[in-house]
């Protein structure tokens, strides 16, 4: 964890670095926006100052243009008498228009009356739609006042003075960090604790088993030497009783001695197939793997 915080340091002065890097350049560049702003703005006006001294220097001129009498047409309001009209005395002070040009003009005047109106209802409008907004303002602002007193009086009960807001995000990112790194170490633990646990029951089951497979081996180890501790007994006796010098008056008869050698045979022979069975089940237990204890040499 200090190996990734202190990867994640670097990373952020690397990013502190760029964005101050950035913002100079951008403070540089808004600068060089302004002084071309300055610069069109007074290229701007002395264009324009020039097409004004051109246009009066153009109306100066004085220009020559053949009319005929059915091309003019004089708008004068008669003197008190609405049916005679009169002509000017002079033309100097009369301006020429196209009689296409004059009725543009007139209906654009019509136009401009329909978009005054328009315009009126527009801004009746936006007067009371201002008034409302102002009204939803005023009631954010004061909104913003009162939680804004809260967090000073938060501010001074927790540090004692007023903290700026851009340290109080910088804490609260790093301490985000910290509570990412914090969720997945928990994540972590939690996984490998279900893990442990699973493997702690594992190996219980195996020592179980491996128990009950002790105690059962244990148990066949001690019928074994018992077994061959018959069997021992019995080939003594059998010995004996071969190397024994028969008298005629005391011995027993050949028929009964055979019976007896006939039963001991067959006591040895199936206490011999028991000791293969038991060897045949131990055999088995040492390939699972259980675990066995020397068996006592008789």
């Amino acid at each position: 964890l200090r190996e990734k915080r202190l990867d994640q340091e670097e990373i952020l002065i690397e990013f502190e670095k760029a964005v101050d890097e950035l913002k100079s350049q951008n403070v540089s560049l808004i600068n060089k926006e302004k002084n071309i702003d300055k610069n069109l703005f007074s290229t701007e006006k002395e264009i324009e100052l020039f097409q004004t001294e051109k246009q009066q220097v153009l109306n100066e001129i004085i220009i020559t243009v053949p009319l005929l009498l059915s091309q003019i047409r004089i708008n004068l309001k008669p003197d008190g008498n609405m049916h005679k009209f009169k002509l000017p005395s002079t033309i100097f002070d009369l301006l020429i228009f196209e009689l296409k040009s004059l009725d543009n003009l007139q209906t654009r005047i019509m136009q401009q009356k329909n978009e005054k109106i328009e315009v009126k209802k527009d801004y009746m409008e936006l007067k009371k739609l201002h008034k409302s907004l102002t009204k939803k303002i005023n009631v954010k602002q004061a909104n913003i006042d009162i939680e804004k007193r809260k967090c000073e009086q938060v501010q001074f009960l927790k540090y004692g003075r007023l903290v700026s807001l851009e340290v109080l995000d910088a804490n609260n990112a790093t301490n985000q960090d910290t509570v990412q790194l914090q969720k997945k170490l928990d994540k972590m633990k939690i996984e490998y604790k279900h893990k442990y646990r699973l493997w702690d029951n594992k190996l219980n089951e195996t020592k179980m088993t491996l128990s009950k497979m002790v105690r059962e081996n244990t148990k066949n180890i001690s019928i074994l030497t018992s077994l061959k501790s018959k069997q021992s007994s019995l080939i003594s006796e059998l010995d004996n009783i071969l190397d024994i010098d028969y008298i005629k008056d005391s011995a027993p008869s050949d028929q009964k001695r055979n019976r007896e050698l006939q039963k001991l045979v067959e006591v040895a022979k199936t206490q011999a197939n028991e000791i293969d069975v038991l060897k045949a089940e131990i055999h088995m237990l040492q390939r699972k793997g259980g675990m066995l204890y020397a068996v006592p040499e008789i």
